[in-house]
């Protein structure tokens, strides 16, 4: 009997009807199990990295110098028949329970599934209606390289913006210039968006079509502070209404501290607000990169299935030697073959077909020549013909242009054979 793992390149059809033949059973390991089931996994490759560790040290105290190509032999000759003893060999056996045989040795945690991959990554609390509505139109709307061209960042044509209060910050330059018109349209405040999102350093991965790799570290979130702002005369909220006589100094003195406490408050609102834009965006990011990463997982999730899944497609060991498991490998060998052969006939089709373009644009280009040197003959002729006094009408017509050859379509399948058939009859 012989254990293999589920690696397609171990048991090629040839080998598993040499076995068959020879009265060999090899038996597969399940998928994903070698790191429990496997005995040189377990035992042996342990034993030996610590013996190989010891030679390298001793080979290197006793040269004064480094293992070289020329002495790797000799170091790992000597750790293997230190590490691969008979003893460590039944060892190996016996601590995955295969000989003796005890099922009882491979404990449920060992065999306890990975955790899933697959997530999708969403917040766990509910954002902001505003940024929901973000979110919802980069999804109805992804962005092409048509959006992300640097050029779509510069003010398009539409109504003009109110003139703010405030002098507008850097970032929010585009849209608080004064004379700076605003996009008129959601299309093209979003092609804005991702314009300028695609000119930064670490937003251009998230809405570009790339796969992200592990290279690609996202952005640190910003814990913004209030910056200190006068705050304001909050002892008003508390003052009852005074209804006695004031005079007109007192009643302007008040006028004057209110307005001065409501534009205090202005500031601080308008200061958190835009902390809370600022907040908003980086949650907008955030789900970017998380629709990134789960287009990683979902690729590596769904990739194409192997000789090794269709194998083993129920997940348990499989006797490789039965009849069953020797006709779907013949199957797949068969599969490949044929697979081979069509790309081959498609290559030489292909191949053909290019040969005889060539072959009629060179016999295109003789027609060409054939035929102006026929006109130039007529022209001649024709000069000849008028010097000796022939009517017009009488002169000899002008060669006509011939038509470019095509190639003949191609016959498939069925029609071709009944057209060969119908030839032979």
């Amino acid at each position: 009997m012989l254990l293999m793992d589920g690696h397609s390149s171990h048991y090629t059809l040839e080998l598993l009807e040499y076995a068959r033949d020879n009265n060999i059973v090899i038996l597969g390991y399940p998928p994903h199990c070698t790191h429990v089931l496997q005995g040189l996994d377990v035992v042996c490759f342990a034993k030996m990295k610590e013996e190989f560790h010891k030679e390298i040290r001793k080979f290197e105290d006793l040269h004064f110098a480094s293992v070289r190509k020329g002495d790797f032999a000799g170091v790992f000759g000597h750790a293997f028949l230190r590490a691969f003893t008979p003893d460590s060999i039944r060892a190996a056996f016996e601590a995955t329970g295969v000989h003796p045989f005890n099922p009882d040795v491979i404990t449920e945690k060992q065999m306890k599934p990975s955790l899933p991959t697959s997530t999708r990554g969403t917040f766990p609390l509910t954002q902001p209606s505003p940024v929901r509505a973000v979110l919802k139109a980069m999804t109805d709307q992804p962005p092409t390289s048509f959006d992300l061209s640097p050029t779509l960042a510069q003010p398009i044509a539409g109504p003009s913006r109110i003139v703010p209060t405030t002098t507008p910050s850097p970032s929010r330059r585009l849209c608080n210039e004064i004379d700076s018109p605003e996009p008129d349209t959601p299309c093209k405040r979003m092609r804005i968006m991702y314009s300028e999102l695609g000119a930064t350093a670490s937003g251009s991965m998230l809405v570009s079509k790339k796969r992200i790799t592990s290279a690609y570290k996202a952005a640190p979130p910003v814990i913004e502070k209030a910056p200190l702002l006068p705050e304001p005369d909050w002892t008003h909220l508390d003052k009852k209404v005074d209804t006695s006589y004031q005079s007109r100094k007192s009643l302007l003195k008040q006028i004057e501290s209110l307005t001065e406490s409501l534009r205090r408050s202005r500031d601080i609102i308008q200061t958190h607000q835009v902390m809370e834009e600022r907040t908003s965006a980086q949650l907008v990011l955030q789900n970017a990169h998380l629709n990134k990463l789960n287009q990683v997982l979902h690729t590596r999730e769904n990739k194409k299935q192997t000789d090794r899944t269709i194998l083993f497609a129920d997940g348990y060991g499989r006797h490789l030697t039965k009849e069953e498991s020797i006709g779907l490998v013949r199957g797949q060998k068969e599969r490949r073959e044929r697979e081979a052969m069509e790309l081959e006939q498609r290559r030489v089709a292909r191949d053909d077909r290019k040969a005889a373009k060539a072959a009629l644009e060179a016999e295109w280009k003789d027609i060409v020549k054939q035929h102006d040197q026929a006109v130039q003959e007529w022209n001649v002729e024709c000069d000849r013909l008028r010097a000796e006094g022939v009517r017009v009408r009488e002169l000899p017509k002008k060669p006509k242009r011939p038509l470019k050859p095509k190639l003949p379509v191609e016959e498939h399948g069925d029609d071709a054979e009944r057209s060969s058939d119908e030839g032979g009859e």
